[in-house]
């Protein structure tokens, strides 16, 4: 089996977000919505292991909150945005996929970016990875207001499960 070539994937996906606001107070909601993910020609990255590069086109999700209300995400496209990468050299599937998204986040509270790069991580048995979950790879995701990146953080988000759920 080898990966596909370069070209665009289109899936539905659903989040399980949880933040934590300065007071204390955490809330849990989900988020539904689309993404497409440009896969670039799969490469060898070294010592014999494929990679493919990715880039978030488009991601596009709503939900609420009782906390901060309607929560819109959407993607900053910045350029290459994550990867696939062979586990074991010659071997495709399991893989190593990971992402660098950089969101915009619409909130009752207003809107927010993220204020430094964070990874989710998966391990993926297919291209596209219908049914796989990423997760947050390291510390909560600081919010901060859009328009003042270096002010104090109002939202952490502390916790998220992406999963891929199939074609739209």
């Amino acid at each position: 089996m080898a990966y596909p070539p370069a070209g665009v994937d289109h899936f539905t996906a659903r989040a399980e977000v949880t933040i934590a606001l300065p007071d204390g107070s955490t809330d849990t909601f989900v988020l539904a919505g689309d993404a497409e993910i440009e896969r670039g020609t799969p490469f060898d990255s070294g010592a014999g292991r494929m990679e493919v590069p990715m880039t978030i086109r488009a991601l596009r999700m709503r939900g609420e909150s009782p906390l901060i209300g309607e929560v819109t995400m959407v993607e900053e496209p910045v350029g290459v945005s994550g990867y696939v990468r062979q586990l074991v050299a010659g071997q495709d599937y399991p893989a190593e996929s990971v992402t660098f998204p950089h969101h915009a986040v619409h909130t009752g509270l207003g809107k927010f970016a993220t204020k430094s790069e964070f990874q989710m991580r998966a391990t993926i048995n297919a291209i596209p990875p219908y049914g796989e979950t990423y997760r947050l790879d390291g510390d909560p995701i600081e919010l901060v207001p859009d328009e003042n990146r270096s002010s104090a953080t109002q939202v952490r988000i502390t916790s998220v499960a992406f999963t891929v759920l199939g074609p739209p």
